[in-house]
């Protein structure tokens, strides 16, 4: 390691540090001088550059005019300084919500609410990190009042993460400066492991074998009866608005009344219990990759399954909470 690449490291390890104490996290943050930055751009430091420049001509050849015209453009920098830091004073930044999840090696859109009391111009919102990909800047037309923006990030692998620092910027003031804050909204994701089917693997016939993994789990697991269209049960009043196949145009014929044939169906209730030691050999991020896919194929498929690891079971159930639960055991596992 070169001396300026370990001097670099050291200034970037204690400006965060300095960063952390003075802007800590929170899930709303309003800006002000404390959390404002404001620095001339390329263009500012090339425009105090020629500013100076005719200030120095305009002493040497003492041409009043041209010392003039080189406080006039200072003058310039100095309002643009106070309209960059302006536009983005009191502006309140917030998270939607602090908890956000999705499937490994897809792309997420982070809600952040932004609210104002006057008009905003040109800024831009983008989280800079190695582990978000930094070209995902959205670039925002000027808004009144409140606004909800979309930051696209791309989701890489399986676990809880917390979210960079946003960065939330703007050139407006002719561009010479840059006027940024970077806040902590304490937003976190959870990243679930990409679904992958189990290749050349017969599902159906997978599942049913995993039926009896644990006998004592199942014991209260029985066939149980629905209304659905197998057997017929009996007949029942009609109603107005119900369909008309289900109407018992015999008794309608023989002037006995309007009625509705009901039907019963049997439903099978046994869970399929996915385990990892069901699974064909593999490495284990493959393995979790392969057991998201099944919770995802079961709950389209709205069955009861449970999820037993070498760490934790959870119980069979089935619906859309049941199926986060499940999938977020296997992105913290291990």
């Amino acid at each position: 390691m070169g001396f300026f690449t370990g001097l670099k490291q050291t200034l970037k390890a204690k400006f965060e540090y300095w960063l952390i104490k003075r802007i800590p996290k929170n899930s709303t943050q309003t800006l002000s001088g404390r959390n404002i930055f404001i620095f001339p751009s390329k263009f500012g430091f090339a425009y105090l550059f020629f500013v100076l420049l005719l200030f120095i001509l305009g002493t040497n050849y003492q041409n009043n005019l041209i010392i003039l015209l080189s406080y006039l453009l200072a003058s310039v920098f100095m309002t643009a300084m106070l309209q960059s830091y302006r536009n983005l004073s009191n502006l309140t930044l917030s998270a939607k919500t602090n908890t956000l999840r999705g499937f490994a090696e897809t792309s997420l859109d982070i809600p952040i609410s932004l609210e104002t009391n006057k008009e905003r111009m040109a800024y831009q919102l983008f989280f800079q990190s190695k582990v978000v990909p930094s070209e995902n800047i959205i670039k925002q037309n000027d808004f009144l009042s409140k606004e909800t923006c979309l930051i696209p990030i791309k989701l890489e692998k399986r676990g809880l993460f917390s979210l960079p620092r946003l960065i939330l910027q703007s050139y407006y003031g002719l561009g010479l400066f840059r006027c940024w804050t970077s806040v902590d909204l304490n937003i976190s994701v959870l990243i679930y492991p990409k679904p992958e089917r189990p290749p050349q693997i017969n599902i159906d016939q997978l599942l049913s074998n995993n039926r009896d993994v644990n006998s004592d789990d199942l014991s209260n697991e029985t066939l149980t009866i629905k209304s659905g269209a197998d057997e017929f049960n009996e007949l029942i009043p009609y109603k107005q608005g119900e369909s008309l196949a289900k109407v018992a145009w015999k008794q309608v014929a023989r002037g006995q009344g309007w009625y509705t044939k009901n039907y019963d169906s049997v439903e099978n209730n046994t869970p399929n219990w996915l385990t990892l030691d069901a699974l064909p050999k593999a490495p284990i991020e493959q393995q979790l990759r392969w057991l998201s896919y099944l919770i995802v194929e079961l709950q389209k498929r709205e069955q009861v399954f449970g999820l037993l690891l070498h760490t934790k079971t959870i119980a069979p159930d089935k619906g859309i909470s049941h199926s986060h639960l499940c999938l977020k055991e296997i992105a913290l596992y291990g």
